[in-house]
């Protein structure tokens, strides 16, 4: 539970994502949490970026952001949801330095999940 306050603490909405996703089952939703924080999508999106692959990039930072947004991931699913926005835009100027963004902030709920 202690590891379920931390997540909390750092503001995740744990309540509507274990009702509606995980049917209150806390060792599953704090699994798929680890899961989902140490999925490699975190890094190819770098490489995709890097290599002006959009198509792919854009891809994956869905894939991530819709995962966001069922665990209830606020600050990460509107970081990620503007840089899909630019993506679907077309709008690459900007791509790199937002991910870098995207890439601080899960830095910070990889120690929120290790603490």
């Amino acid at each position: 539970m202690e590891r379920l306050n931390n997540i909390k603490k750092y503001g995740v909405n744990a309540e509507i994502a274990l009702a509606q996703v995980f049917d209150n089952d806390i060792d599953n939703y704090l699994t798929c949490l680890n899961l989902y924080a140490n999925d490699e999508q975190f890094i190819l999106i770098d490489e995709y970026l890097n290599d002006q692959s959009y198509g792919l990039a854009m891809d994956a930072v869905r894939s991530l952001m819709y995962m966001a947004q069922d665990f209830g991931l606020a600050k990460l699913y509107i970081l990620l949801e503007e840089l899909n926005d630019d993506l679907v835009q077309e709008e690459y100027k900007n791509v790199i330095p937002q991910f870098q963004v995207v890439k601080e902030e899960h830095q910070k709920f990889l120690k929120v999940l290790d603490d």
